[in-house]
C-alpha cells in the first residue's frame, strides 16, 4: 500500500534501521511493515492502555549457518531449520509498544 513511498519521510538514522530490520518500541506501523514485511498473525487486542491496540505475530526460523530469517508459506528452509520462534509485535494506536520473543510458534 504505497509503504515505500512514505520511506524518505524518516531520517536517515531510521531508514538504515528499517533496512537492517532493526525494529524498536517507538517505530509506526510503516516501518514495521517496510523492515518485516506482513505479520503472519494480526490480533485485535482489548484491556490496553490505547484506543486501538493490535498484535502482530512473525514466524522465524534459524537455520545451520544461524540466520535467522521470517518464514514464509512453503519455505524450504524450514525443513532444515535448528530452531523456530517468534516475534509477537503490539502496537498501541499504530505505534510499536513491546516486542515479545517466544519460543516456537504455537
Amino acid at each position: 500500500n504505497n509503504l515505500w513511498e512514505r520511506f524518505y519521510q524518516y531520517d536517515d538514522r531510521v531508514r538504515e534501521m528499517i533496512v537492517d530490520g532493526n525494529v524498536r518500541v517507538g517505530f509506526e506501523q510503516a516501518a514495521l511493515l517496510m523492515a518485516w514485511g506482513p505479520a503472519h498473525v494480526r490480533k485485535k487486542m482489548v484491556g490496553r492502555p490505547a484506543a486501538r491496540a493490535e498484535m502482530f505475530t512473525y514466524f522465524i526460523e534459524v537455520t545451520a549457518d544461524r540466520q535467522h530469517l521470517f518464514w514464509t508459506p512453503a519455505s524450504q528452509e524450514s525443513n532444515f531449520a535448528v530452531k523456530k520462534y517468534r516475534k509477537e509485535v503490539i502496537l498501541h494506536d499504530g505505534i510499536v509498544a513491546e516486542i515479545n520473543e517466544q519460543d516456537g510458534w504455537e
